[in-house]
């Protein structure tokens, strides 16, 4: 009977960890996006005060 738990439950935990992977790696993506965007802003920034 505990086995039958065991081997149930083990495949929701794997689940879950993919899904967590999954956030975390499209977090990071989207936090990339921004910092690059937050560049570009500063630099189109830079480039107006110096005119």
């Amino acid at each position: 009977m505990l086995i039958g738990i065991f081997s149930l439950a083990s495949p929701r935990r794997e689940r879950l960890r993919d899904g967590v992977q999954k956030r975390s790696r499209h977090l990071l993506d989207e936090s990339s996006r921004t910092a690059l965007v937050d560049r570009l802003l500063l630099y189109e920034d830079e480039s107006i005060t110096e005119n």
